[in-house]
């Protein structure tokens, strides 16, 4: 199935280099956003989208696909609002960080057609500053896109399929793997410049011992 339009909701730098990133690789389709109105004004001026709307409901109308790049507090709350509203012609998906909730309460809502309805991803790509101003459309270039399915789901059939199409197409690659495993990846990750900062600071303890020099750094 053709994707023809494509609603994002969060244009922030995730989502808004979701868009420029379709746009640079010829998506002809129609993309909406859905945000705050500043956000959406500037999203517009950058040409992340070519639409914008407020209310999410609105939003989706039409839409193919849904892209929820917001926190994963409000893709949650995002898709109990919009999981029971939404046409079964069209697949809902996140970039959130954590998949394990979000699958779990995507499996509430959608019952037994999860797999057919929503698509939990994650995309290994960011940048230092937040934002739509800092959206770029090379983000996701070599990056991992994961993908963790939900029980019987082949997230290459469908619109699915046709969705991680358009992901290769910007660059990203796509790795799939357990909503659990995902998750300890993440916070392994997210623990590890701590872990190297405490076992350096070990390491020059056992080099010098209890130098002066040693507290310079704290």
């Amino acid at each position: 199935m053709a994707i023809r339009q494509i609603t994002i909701i969060g244009t922030g730098l995730i989502g808004g280099s979701f868009g420029l990133a379709l746009k640079k690789r010829r998506f002809r389709g129609r993309i909406v956003g859905c945000d705050r109105d500043a956000v959406l004004k500037c999203a517009k001026t950058l040409g992340v989208i070519d639409a914008g709307e407020g209310n999410p409901l609105k939003a989706v109308h039409g839409s193919q696909i849904v892209l929820l790049a917001t926190p994963v507090g409000a893709i949650i709350e995002l898709i109990e609002r919009l999981g029971p509203t939404l046409s079964p012609q069209t697949l809902l998906t996140d970039v959130g960080s954590t998949k394990a909730e979000i699958l779990s309460r995507a499996n509430k809502i959608f019952a037994n057609n999860t797999k057919n309805r929503f698509l939990a991803g994650h995309p290994m790509a960011g940048k230092e500053h937040a934002g739509v101003e800092f959206a770029d459309p090379d983000l996701f270039q070599g990056a991992a896109w994961l993908v963790t399915p939900s029980p019987g789901q082949n997230v290459h059939d469908g619109l699915s399929g046709e969705f991680l199409r358009w992901v290769k197409k910007i660059g990203a690659r796509i790795s799939t793997i357990d909503a659990a495993e995902h998750d300890q990846l993440c916070a392994w990750i997210s623990h590890l410049p701590q872990l190297i900062s405490t076992a350096l600071a070990a390491l020059l303890v056992d080099e010098y011992g209890n130098k002066p020099m040693l507290e310079v750094g704290g």
